[in-house]
């Protein structure tokens, strides 16, 4: 009996004094040394009652109440035991979880913390020098205006607190004197006069420093919406992409309309090419049966050649109208990339005078 003992105090000694961490097994082997202490002492208290009843059949009762009550002493202090053991062990665990989501609570905030600081990163590197150094400048100014509030209102709660006591003081003695002073009405007059005064003022500065940070926050706000040198230089970048997407896309396009315009040309003479020679084949024998209708059947031939003639006439003068504007725009595309060349050359030239411009301006710095 004296070793579960000694394990329940030592067990219940390190958990007042270092808070540490139960083990399962150890919990539920102490809790078996228990019922096993239990056990044991009922079996001895049966197995000696057993021997008393055999050696005398009637006992002294005396004896025996002693000895229950013994027993029942003993049971109800190592139930007790048990019942502070389970609550150490419950109130072990619920310490335990706490811990655990506290420690868990701590690393969702510091991660939360990281891409916070993340984004703060990248929205600075983002952010544009010049408009950096506005919103730092504007940041200052604030600081500024809230330090000189909280020193203003710190003087002014001090001379509230300096004039309310002797408003207090000039009551208690308007109280305890019975003949009221003119002198001290006027004076308490012009004490009165002046803590209004000190309040309005207090009331003017909350109202210039609300109206200072309302304009702080606007223009922050507006900062904001101006877009910096990266975010103009990515909307260029798309404007150049999708002004080349659709400028391929009108190419194709026209191609398009073009051989299908093409095409239709050919299938209308090829129709047409079709219709006269199915003339010609209907028509011949009919017409070389006389010499009248050989004569008609030759002049309209010649006819036909004429107007066919006239037709090759028209597409060749269309071919070199084609041809002369394809010229013209080979000429005008000749133009446009010798100044696009010059003015890379001019831009390149003016970047690097701004370098040394700002290099200049550094060192004089």
């Amino acid at each position: 009996n004296e070793k579960p003992q000694q394990d329940v105090n030592a067990l219940i000694k390190n958990m007042v004094q270092e808070k540490s961490k139960i083990p399962t097994q150890v919990v539920q082997s102490l809790v078996n040394q228990q019922q096993d202490t239990l056990r044991e002492i009922i079996e001895g208290f049966e197995e000696k009652e057993k021997a008393r009843l055999e050696e005398t059949l009637l006992s002294e009762s005396g004896q025996q109440q002693l000895a229950l009550r013994t027993f029942k002493i003993q049971i109800s202090k190592q139930t007790e035991k048990i019942n502070t053991l389970q609550n150490l062990i419950e109130q072990t665990k619920i310490k335990k979880e706490e811990k655990r989501n506290s420690a868990l609570e701590i690393k969702q905030q510091y991660e939360q913390v990281n891409v916070e600081l993340e984004e703060i990163e990248m929205q600075t590197k983002n952010i544009d020098s010049e408009s950096l150094k506005r919103v730092e400048a504007l940041v200052a100014e604030y600081e500024t205006i809230k330090k000189q509030e909280q020193e203003r209102r710190a003087t002014y709660k001090s001379q509230k607190s300096e004039l309310e006591q002797e408003i207090s003081q000039l009551e208690a003695r308007l109280q305890s004197s019975s003949d009221i002073d003119p002198e001290e009405q006027e004076k308490m007059k012009q004490i009165e006069e002046q803590y209004q005064l000190v309040s309005d003022r207090l009331q003017n500065q909350r109202l210039a420093l609300a109206k200072k940070i309302r304009e702080i926050s606007s223009i922050s706000r507006r900062i904001d919406d101006i877009p910096t040198t990266i975010e103009l230089a990515q909307y260029r970048q798309a404007f150049f992409q999708l002004y080349n997407q659709s400028a391929v896309l009108y190419r194709q396009t026209k191609q398009n309309y073009s051989l299908y315009n093409t095409f239709t040309d050919m299938i209308d003479y090829m129709k047409k090419e079709i219709t006269l020679l199915d003339s010609i084949y209907q028509n011949y024998p009919q017409a070389f049966q006389s010499q009248t209708g050989k004569e008609n059947f030759l002049k309209q031939l010649e006819n036909i050649v004429g107007s066919v003639k006239q037709n090759r006439i028209k597409i060749e003068q269309r071919q070199q109208e084609e041809q002369s504007k394809r010229d013209g725009l080979h000429i005008q595309l000749a133009q446009l990339v010798d100044k696009a060349r010059h003015y890379a050359k001019v831009l390149k030239d003016f970047q690097e005078a701004i370098r040394e411009n700002e290099s200049l301006t550094s060192k004089l710095d």
